[in-house]
């Protein structure tokens, strides 16, 4: 058979358009009947109130580029990305301020006024220096930790593992975070005279312990750790719910194997339990 049929696709009730971030400075979104759109980057697609695009059109379209390059920074880490490399789709959630600011995953459930709060936390701001871009980092970095579904090498604090991507992606884009003198603050604290259950629980203090290992190899070492972690399948961790000891042990082999030395000197410095 050949030939060609020419069809026009319609609806009978208001949609919501999806606008190339290209596009998202000049498009008139006050034509948009539901009040919804989502503006499509490379990597990510947000769905907003269509009022609150128009506030932001500016600075929409390199604001979408910021986190299209978030999410090229995070895959210079660890190449095998999340969800078959399809869009990251982020929107807003009320139900989510119970649970967080936002909830990672496919779509990132965002707290409301991410969207519509102060202009240095808007997510179509965020091409502005002063907007903070932790969470939008921290979040990616939460689905790059686990882009192969196996995370129960992380299970003693899940949040301490994503922002070493953070970390990577905000030198990498030459931004800051508010706070980003005080992630050690309880470092010497705990050396001299804390308990593991501190930085178990703690997860900036443990970012600190993790930042050590950065320092020490540089991100080659988190490159080639995650390279191993890709063929790598969740029951191939081990873990026991009253014996940490279990599971960083894995950790140390994997980061040992990754740094081509024995580095169990550091686990023993910060009071981390091996076998």
């Amino acid at each position: 058979m050949d030939g060609a049929l020419d069809v026009t696709v319609t609806s009978s009730g208001a949609t919501v358009p999806t606008v190339p971030a290209t596009q998202a400075c000049a498009y008139d979104y006050a034509a948009i009947e539901s009040g919804w759109v989502e503006i499509r980057g490379r990597h990510v697609i947000v769905t907003i109130p269509a009022v609150e695009a128009e506030i932001d059109k500016a600075t929409a379209s390199p604001s979408i580029d910021v986190l299209d390059r978030i999410y090229d920074a995070h895959s210079e880490i660890r190449p095998n990305v999340p969800y078959r490399a399809q869009r990251i789709r982020l929107f807003p959630d009320p139900d989510v301020v119970a649970l967080g600011y936002m909830l990672a995953g496919n779509p990132v459930r965002c707290d409301p006024s991410l969207m519509s709060g102060e202009p240095t936390q808007r997510i179509l701001n965020a091409s502005d220096p002063a907007t903070d871009i932790w969470g939008f980092a921290h979040e990616f970095g939460h689905s790059f930790t686990m882009s192969n579904g196996t995370w129960s090498y992380m299970i003693l604090n899940l949040e301490s593992w994503p922002n070493l991507f953070t970390l990577y992606t905000l030198d990498k884009l030459g931004r800051t975070h508010p706070n980003v003198d005080s992630y050690c603050n309880d470092k010497e604290a705990y050396l001299q005279s804390g308990a593991y259950p501190m930085l178990r629980d703690d997860p900036f203090l443990q970012l600190c312990f993790l930042m050590e290992f950065t320092a020490a190899y540089d991100w080659p070492l988190w490159q080639s750790f995650f390279e191993d972690m890709d063929a790598t399948i969740g029951g191939e961790v081990p873990y026991e719910p009253n014996d940490d000891a279990v599971t960083w042990t894995f950790v140390r082999d994997r980061i040992n194997q990754a740094a081509g030395t024995d580095t169990s000197a550091t686990f023993a410095t910060w009071k981390v339990p091996l076998l």
